[in-house]
């Protein structure tokens, strides 16, 4: 790895660069490793299983954060309707309700640049 580094100028981080057999028990940890769990994004390895695993407590912290900023965007939207005139009344006559559509979609167009459908059309998608 280091010869293939060296030949395309990389450069690899010491302190979270390391490799190790996994599988032997009794196989000590060799030296020059870093400390600490082997972590990937939301996966940790798992020593006793041989193999990665998803750290739910990681990702318990990720919900919490997703659910206030969901709750935020919620509030905005919720401002952004009140704000244009609330439920499209009749008496506002039927361009006002058009507005009213054609503003909230703007709305998601510019919250989900080159996403046909918004936040809806996104989750569609996946």
């Amino acid at each position: 790895m280091n010869s293939y580094a060296s030949l395309v100028s990389l450069k690899f981080n010491n302190g979270k660069t390391g490799s190790a057999c996994v599988g032997s028990d009794s196989a000590p940890r060799p030296p020059g490793l870093p400390a600490g769990d082997i972590r990937w994004g939301f996966l940790k390895f798992d020593r006793d299983e041989g193999r990665f695993v998803i750290d739910q407590k990681d990702v318990d912290l990720h919900i919490a954060e997703l659910r206030r900023q969901l709750k935020a965007y919620n509030k905005y939207m919720a401002f952004f309707h009140r704000n244009i005139g609330g439920r499209p009344a009749f008496c506002f006559g039927e361009n006002h309700t058009t507005d009213v559509i054609q503003t909230l979609a703007r709305i998601q167009c510019e919250l989900f640049p080159g996403i046909e459908g918004g936040a809806v059309g996104h989750l569609r998608s996946v």
